[in-house]
């Protein structure tokens, strides 16, 4: 079905440049008029329409899922290994345009392609083991996560400490956290306070702050299979004030990336105490698409009626209870996750790092690295082309291929060795099918020569591309003198 065309542009203009969510404008009224009363209608209609569509059992299955008395799939390792199997026949046939990303994350962490199973299962279980949508969203995830993090990143994964200082600082405003409790079907619960955001100076950080904070708690393979009770609390006056139009296209665009993530997002609550917030509640039902809007629930009223809702849905932490109620208690809940967030993060690294040690097999390569092979693949890696950035501007110039004998050629090359592992800090390593392994030093020599040669080969090129143009506009300049006399 073609998703509805959204009608949230037409609030009046008043109340577009000066909506602060909680207070609104003067002599307006709060729910603009007839409009957003008519945007709401218009996503209710369109979720009536899609749950119209859907059979009885289907919609006693929503039901199920939102209170959390859903069946779990049983899955016994016949079935996985047949999932993870279709998986991988549905990604051979996504379109070449839409693999980009994933084919590169696949080069850089090679056992991703045969092995990695659990994280395969995440896409599985997220999409009700349907091979075609997981191999989509896992398309999609890697080219969200390309955008966000960077190469450096695609296979990594995040911590706290990949985070940079703006980030944390976005971070430590609280906006987002996970309470050390449990909704009545064990699912854990996701508490998004929003009025800590600030919608005025929004950029990405607050987006890279929400996936490590959505990745995290899929950590648990119980949240995988079960899901995930969010709060979305706005239950009081915005940090900042921001036009409603800014508002919607941030809405829109963050929705369309944490809906690609291997998320089970099946009760999602939205609790406001301000008629003003009924468009706001429209933008993010329909930023979120169809799946989320069949999952969510909103609910408007004071702190206490909120409460009294939540319940009903199997909500009676009295942690979340606190949070609603004070936000002191939510700062104080998401310092010790963070603390407990850190502390996991490090201790997972350094296992790595150990595990990578005893048995020799890197699982992907840091940004320094040089990788030994040949292709664009390799050529356009970060580690690949500071090797020929370094060569260019601090050895380029004592290479003489004609002059020098095997023995000088040598030394230089190991010259550039050493200067890239301690220096740079970086290895020189080979891809095999469960990783990468550092290569011989006749293998690095090898590599070396062979960047020589490619950085003389260029040189030699842009040299005659120079002169060539320089003869060119010579012979230009005489015709014009002889055109002249």
């Amino acid at each position: 079905m073609t998703a509805p065309k959204p009608c949230l542009g037409v609030m009046p203009p008043q109340l577009d440049q000066c909506l602060t969510f909680g207070v609104a404008p003067r002599n307006t009224d709060l729910r603009g008029g007839n409009h957003a009363s008519e945007d709401m209608d218009d996503v209710d209609n369109n979720l009536a329409k899609e749950l119209n569509k859907l059979s009885f059992e289907e919609r006693e299955n929503i039901l199920h899922e939102i209170h959390g008395v859903a069946e779990i799939t049983k899955e016994t390792p016949e079935f996985v290994s047949r999932c993870v199997e279709k998986l991988l026949e549905a990604v051979d046939r996504l379109p070449q345009r839409r693999r980009v990303a994933l084919d590169r994350a696949i080069f850089l962490k090679p056992s991703m392609k045969e092995k990695d199973i659990r994280f395969k299962l995440m896409f599985l279980r997220a999409h009700n083991h349907d091979p075609d949508k997981a191999a989509w969203c896992l398309a999609k995830y890697f080219e969200d996560k390309l955008e966000l993090f960077g190469e450096d990143k695609l296979v990594k994964k995040i911590t706290l400490d990949d985070l940079s200082e703006e980030d944390m600082e976005e971070w430590h405003k609280g906006v987002s956290t996970v309470l050390p409790c449990r909704d009545r079907s064990g699912r854990p619960i996701s508490f998004v306070d929003c009025t800590k955001m600030d919608f005025s100076h929004y950029d990405d950080r607050m987006l890279r702050c929400s996936w490590y904070h959505i990745m995290s708690m899929l950590e648990d393979e119980a949240t995988q299979l079960k899901g995930v009770s969010t709060i979305m609390c706005c239950i009081g006056q915005l940090n900042k004030a921001a036009p409603f139009h800014k508002v919607q296209k941030i809405m829109r665009r963050d929705g369309r990336v944490l809906s690609n993530m291997p998320l089970r997002a099946n009760s999602s609550h939205f609790c406001y105490d301000n008629p003003s917030m009924v468009p706001i509640v429209s933008t993010i039902r329909l930023a979120f698409g169809k799946k989320f809007g069949l999952y969510h629930r909103t609910h408007y009223g004071s702190d206490v009626e909120v409460q009294y809702a939540l319940q009903s849905y199997g909500i009676t932490c009295p942690l979340a209870e606190k949070s609603i109620h004070g936000r002191d208690t939510f700062i104080e809940l998401h310092q010790r996750h963070t603390e407990r967030r850190l502390f996991k993060d490090r201790q997972e690294m350094e296992q790595m790092l150990q595990e990578s040690e005893a048995t020799g097999i890197i699982p992907y390569p840091s940004p320094n690295d040089v990788l030994v092979g040949r292709g664009v693949p390799y050529q356009n890696f970060s580690g690949n082309r500071r090797l020929n950035d370094l060569i260019e501007s601090k050895f380029l110039n004592d290479y003489n291929a004609t002059a020098m004998d095997k023995f000088e050629k040598t030394c230089l090359y190991l010259d550039v060795i050493k200067t890239v592992k301690e220096t740079l800090g970086g290895r020189f390593l080979g891809r095999t099918p469960e990783g990468w392994t550092v290569v011989t030093e006749t293998a690095a020599r090898k590599k070396v020569n062979s960047a020589f040669r490619s950085r003389l080969a260029k040189k030699s090129k842009e040299t005659k591309m120079s002169l060539s143009s320089y003869v060119k506009k010579s012979n230009i300049q005489m015709d014009t003198a002889e055109y002249a006399v």
